[in-house]
């Protein structure tokens, strides 16, 4: 049996549908990665997640005990055959029963593309599922708002997904107030410790950069 890191639309109720059995899975975190968005799939109508090493980010999902016939039938999902996807052991941090976290090897599904493509806000309400399923402490639910789209280094890495203009993220010359890089037009706000106020289990879990939540979901 082998771990599998679940970040994208593969939430408990799609892995399930996939794997043809129950999934339960346990809350986990991979740090030094962030999330971003490759590639194109008809199936959504926009880019879909994949994760790329960033040490100053931190990517919030769940692992689920995976066999090798499991693997071998979501690689068909993820269409590894044709080179969308392919898999890669990384590690990840695992919520244990007694509260604390172990590093664990996981297998992820990374995205061979490299050009963003701006996902559809359907999927972005599957991965919503994903983190709610096992981050949803303190009464705050992740909302599309909340999951960044990209990160550039001129880009305010504590900024929440606009609600306005989420499928064309802005990278506008309004700067931040608090960390002074660029926020967005549409609502005037980089979300400067949005989550991390409702969610301080977050930051207590991770590093804070710049006094935010700049790590993102």
């Amino acid at each position: 049996m082998a771990l599998l890191f679940c970040y994208g639309s593969n939430n408990p109720e799609q892995l399930s549908q996939r794997l043809l059995r129950p999934v339960r899975g346990t809350a986990a975190f991979a740090p030094g990665y962030g999330r971003v968005f490759r590639g194109y799939s008809q199936k959504w109508g926009g880019g879909v997640a994949s994760i790329e090493v960033d040490p100053d980010r931190i990517t919030y999902g769940y692992v689920e005990k995976v066999t090798e016939d499991d693997l071998q039938r979501l690689d068909e999902f993820e269409g590894v055959a044709s080179g969308f996807y392919r898999r890669e052991m990384i590690n990840v941090q695992v919520r244990q029963p007694d509260g604390s976290y172990k590093t664990k090897n996981a297998i992820a599904y990374i995205n061979n593309k490299t050009n963003y493509k701006a996902p559809s806000a359907k999927y972005l309400r599957a991965i919503t599922l994903t983190i709610n399923s096992f981050w949803n402490q303190d009464g705050h639910e992740v909302t599309i708002s909340d999951i960044p789209l990209r990160n550039p280094e001129n880009y305010c890495r504590c900024n929440p997904l606009c609600e306005t203009c989420f499928l064309d993220p802005c990278e506008c010359e309004h700067k931040c107030k608090f960390c002074g890089k660029e926020k967005c037009d549409c609502c005037q706000m980089c979300g400067h410790g949005k989550i991390a106020h409702s969610l301080g289990f977050v930051t207590r879990l991770t590093r804070p950069i710049c006094q935010c939540l700049c790590h993102g979901y």
